[in-house]
């Protein structure tokens, strides 16, 4: 059998930072905190914000805040649909594996910053710092922020007493390696949610195409409107040759509730939990789905939905 090609390799703007705190006291987190810790945050990027009032960030144009850079991009007018609210360049993945944690211990969870996001680092680490001092949860728990890695080469960049931000790789490089792999799995750690006309995908009614549609269509996404780093990706005939994979999967349905302070209720939201498996000629795919791994899939990547490890299945002789 001929080896498939070789694809082109694939870099891409961004950051995975580890942000670990020091607690106070005993905290107790939901079922899944994505939602808690993203909600912190953007409370304490908030106040960066020079001309906020009445309830939003009038910031625009090259005087743009973090806050704005990075929580709230806005709208956005794209040739795959317009957007009241764009994307926005960053993923928050909470603490996994525990939902209690004792006073005293360690509190680590892990944010990806895209792109023009990237720059504001700094703002980054000061709005954690001050969501620690506010204090998490429905208690309110101080934490106190110790330090920050960047994950990539598990480098210290900022704890409290040093004089700045340790310079740290902005960009991740996806090697176009050629892969004789004939099937790789995509390991879910966070609810995978995604839409078809309007409806949610179930475990019965996913296909490689609408996985992988969701996984294209988001890295062009975040690419386009909050990077100014060209990809060669032809989300097209990637598509096409999509449908001539297979997939297999070993999901459930996972409902978890989150508090919308923007409209003042709770929410239910569902997703899959599990592993999905592609099979057939994946060389041209590889690239895009490790790029994934940081950027995740589908809805609410934001609160770290979504979100896989890639998995390799025997190779070919």
């Amino acid at each position: 059998m001929a080896s498939p090609a070789t694809p082109a390799p694939v870099s891409f703007p961004l950051c995975r930072y580890g942000i670990e705190f020091e607690l106070e006291s005993a905290l107790t987190l939901p079922d899944y905190a994505g939602s808690l810790f993203r909600g912190s945050f953007g409370q304490a990027l908030r106040h960066s914000c020079p001309t906020w009032r009445e309830g939003q960030c009038h910031c625009d144009g090259l005087a743009r805040c973090a806050y704005s850079m990075i929580f709230s991009a806005g709208r956005a007018d794209h040739s795959i649909q317009q957007f009241s609210q764009a994307p926005n360049p960053f993923v928050l993945i909470p603490p996994a594996g525990r939902q209690t944690f004792q006073a005293g211990e360690m509190l680590r969870l892990e944010m990806v910053l895209i792109g023009e996001a990237l720059p504001f680092i700094g703002a980054m680490i000061l709005a954690w710092r001050k969501a620690g001092e506010a204090g998490f949860g429905k208690s309110h728990v101080r934490a106190r922020l110790t330090r920050v890695l960047a994950l990539a080469e598990d480098k210290l960049i900022y704890q409290p007493g040093m004089s700045g931000i340790a310079p740290h790789p902005t960009v991740l490089q996806c090697a176009g390696e050629s892969t004789r792999s004939q099937s790789v799995t995509l390991e879910f750690f966070s609810p995978l949610r995604l839409m078809q006309r309007g409806n949610l995908v179930t475990p019965e009614t996913l296909t490689p195409r609408l996985l992988l549609t969701a996984l294209l269509k988001r890295i062009r996404l975040l690419a386009d409107l909050h990077t100014n780093h060209p990809l060669s990706l032809d989300v097209t005939g990637l598509l096409a040759e999509a449908d001539e994979l297979t997939l297999s999967q070993q999901l459930q349905w996972f409902d978890w509730k989150r508090y919308s302070t923007r409209q003042q209720k709770g929410m239910v939201l569902g997703g899959m939990l599990g592993s999905v498996t592609l099979s057939g000629e994946l060389a041209p795919f590889i690239p895009w789905l490790v790029l994934g791994q940081w950027l995740h899939i589908g809805k609410n990547c934001t609160f770290g939905l979504g979100g896989y490890r890639l998995l390799a299945q025997g190779e070919d002789a």
